[in-house]
């Protein structure tokens, strides 16, 4: 079986992690400002029986395409764009570099 992850789990793992970059960001001399993520993600998707059938996506390692059962991965392509304002993660210089 391979590791599987929520993929609502993996996407709130990322938003912590620009949280805590931007954090971080506030001490530093040369920030950047967030724009567009790109996320590649391994998915599966399966059907549960119980609650209506409701469809899953779990986040998983990939190595290629693979099939288990009625289970197969696929490679599924995201891009975030952060709302809210603007966020840095690590502003321009006050001096031009020498």
């Amino acid at each position: 079986m391979s590791d599987q992850v929520p993929l609502v789990d993996a996407v709130r793992a990322l938003r912590r992690e620009i949280v805590e970059a931007s954090r971080v960001a506030q001490d530093e001399e040369v920030k950047f400002e967030l724009g567009p993520i790109e996320l590649e993600f391994g998915v599966e998707m399966s059907r549960e029986a119980s609650g209506g059938g409701q469809l899953k996506f779990w986040v998983v390692s990939v190595g290629g395409q693979a099939k288990k059962g009625s289970v197969t991965t696929h490679t599924v392509k995201l891009v975030l764009t952060p709302a809210g304002g603007d966020i840095l993660i690590l502003d321009q210089l006050d001096e031009a570099p020498e």
